[in-house]
């Protein structure tokens, strides 16, 4: 089947788990439709008009999205569980390849969004397009045998790992915020251990921490601590000042595409 351009067989339509494979649904109304695990690879779904409607496809690396029509009640992205391979499939299943088809899904449904100004839904899927390739980078480390090519994805799924523990991939603040609140609670067990007496509870250790990590300057005060805290000080406003540049650059770079 082709539809072509002005059909409206779509519209407020509930289709899943369907294979729309390199079908022509260039300015179809899919406008309110539910399209949860169908197969997108290779379909024109340009100029369509995809208000409102949930677009969760299994697969859709190839599919051509230039100009379709997203609103805020568009939920857009790729299905977790996998339609194309048989629901209940774990992430632990997928081979590289697999995760390569995701990616570009993702990808193309990234610049769709961003290109609709939904720059909320573009983060999320570029996010999700990072995960993927870090994941196949981490299946061809385990499905080639070792060599030079195994060593480069090993460095590249160790490097997007980092990349994503420490910054959220320059995309999510989420992750440095509660690495920071992490980082401010062990300090302030530290504090607590090495000075008992200055600081007697654990409150007073978390505002004196808190205070080190996010405003503390090395003023008249720093001189007259022990030479340990000194040391324990130094790094905690190191990791601070860190920690403040990086989600400053998050904040001014994450909308990129």
């Amino acid at each position: 089947m082709a539809p072509r351009s002005g059909w409206g067989w779509t519209k407020r339509t509930t289709v899943t788990s369907a294979d729309f494979a390199g079908v022509d649904l260039s300015g179809a109304d899919c406008s309110d439709a539910n399209l949860t695990g169908v197969n997108l690879r290779k379909t024109d779904v340009s100029s369509a008009d995809l208000r409102d409607a949930t677009v969760l496809p299994a697969v859709c690396d190839g599919a051509n999205f230039a100009k379709s029509v997203m609103n805020t009640g568009t939920r857009v992205g790729i299905e977790h569980q996998r339609a194309l391979f048989g629901r209940g499939v774990r992430q632990w299943g997928r081979d590289a390849e697999d995760h390569d088809r995701t990616a570009r899904g993702v990808h193309a449904l990234r610049e769709a969004a961003a290109e609709n100004g939904l720059r909320g839904k573009a983060r999320r899927l570029r996010l999700r397009e990072r995960k993927e390739r870090r994941r196949e980078a981490g299946r061809s480390c385990v499905e080639r045998p070792f060599g030079m090519a195994t060593l480069r994805n090993w460095t590249s799924w160790l490097g997007s790992w980092l990349a994503s523990f420490g910054t959220g991939y320059g995309i999510s603040v989420t992750r440095p915020a509660f690495l920071m609140i992490g980082l401010i609670a062990v300090f302030a067990l530290v504090y607590r251990t090495v000075l008992p007496t200055a600081l007697e509870t654990f409150g007073e250790a978390v505002a004196f921490s808190a205070k080190t990590f996010i405003l503390a300057g090395l003023d008249s005060a720093f001189s007259a601590m022990p030479p340990l805290v000194q040391v324990i000080y130094l790094i905690e406003y190191l990791c601070g000042k860190i920690f403040t540049v990086l989600i400053g650059y998050i904040l001014a770079t994450r909308d990129n595409p």
